[in-house]
């Protein structure tokens, strides 16, 4: 009742054909993009992530909502105050407000940190802020493994055309967010 599980013959183009078609199947109040490589290391993480949607929602007054997570990727280096997690938990209004989960111009990485950014946009352009944190929450990314980095960056390589967004798409993207928050 509470979990769809998406199982599909491998696409291309990771981000719509499998993110972006799963979340649209979606109905609960959160979404999370997690992949088969990843798995989550903290227990009772349910509760931890439902507490910060429920005192985000009692702070703000609206569900426009990026969650960030930690994951043992973009955790390296602080990567993730730049660019966010790489599994990041969006409610259904974000992405009823995007048109989809990921930006679909993006087919494989990038996707994630573009929608940080746009996230991060929706603050400096129209102080929205609608990221919530969730740091005690863990995530392991198996993929990153020396044994593994390098056939996936091969793959990603193969299959992206397009890493990042242009200007032009990330005021798209957050005009539209804050036109959802206003209605």
């Amino acid at each position: 009742k509470n979990l769809i599980i998406v199982l599909r013959p491998q696409g291309a183009d990771m981000t719509n054909y499998y993110n972006n078609f799963s979340a649209n199947l979606a109905n609960g109040d959160l979404v999370w993009a997690i992949n088969d490589d990843a798995s989550v290391s903290t227990q009772h993480f349910d509760k931890k992530v439902h507490k910060v949607y429920r005192d985000f929602q009692e702070k703000n007054h609206h569900k426009m909502m990026y969650i960030q997570c930690m994951d043992v990727t973009h955790a390296k280096n602080n990567l993730y105050k730049e660019i966010g997690t790489c599994f990041p938990i969006l409610s259904k209004e974000a992405i009823n407000a995007l048109g989809s989960f990921f930006p679909s111009q993006i087919e494989w990485w990038g996707a994630d940190a573009a929608l940080f950014k746009i996230f991060l946009k929706l603050k400096q352009d129209y102080n929205f802020d609608c990221i919530a944190e969730c740091f005690d929450v863990w995530l392991e990314h198996s993929t990153h493994t020396a044994e593994t980095l390098d056939a996936v960056n091969e793959r990603a390589r193969l299959v992206s055309k397009n890493f990042h967004l242009e200007p032009v798409e990330f005021d798209h993207y957050s005009s539209r967010m804050a036109c959802y928050i206003l209605e």
